[in-house]
């Protein structure tokens, strides 16, 4: 299941049982009912159940449009994006960012 935080979107795993995991920082513990995040960019952090609901909201599965094209108004989203982070992102990648970031502003989760 992916959450959104602000304007990243990651990947949750909730821990089963207590151990160690690789961070960029190095070695992080983690216990039982821990929340483990991974961002795109493969950095991954611990948080407690109740940091994590204070800061991060469900996104709904985004369906790929069937459609290679996109709107003049993705392909200035894409293009900022890639200017902000560095980082080109795949067709799907820049569907599900868009879709997640319309979505959450929507909701104004910001």
């Amino acid at each position: 299941m992916k959450y959104a935080r602000k304007s990243a979107i990651v990947d949750v795993e909730i821990a089963q049982d207590n151990g160690l995991i690789s961070t960029w920082s190095g070695e992080m513990p983690y216990f039982k009912g821990d929340v483990i995040t991974k961002n795109e960019f493969g950095e991954v952090n611990v948080l407690t159940e109740q940091i994590f609901e204070n800061y991060y909201t469900p996104i709904k599965k985004v369906e790929v449009r069937q459609s290679p094209q996109l709107s003049p108004f993705e392909e200035q989203y894409i293009a900022a994006y890639a200017n902000y982070t560095g980082e080109e992102l795949s067709q799907e990648e820049k569907q599900e960012y868009i879709l997640a970031m319309q979505e959450m502003a929507t909701n104004k989760a910001f």
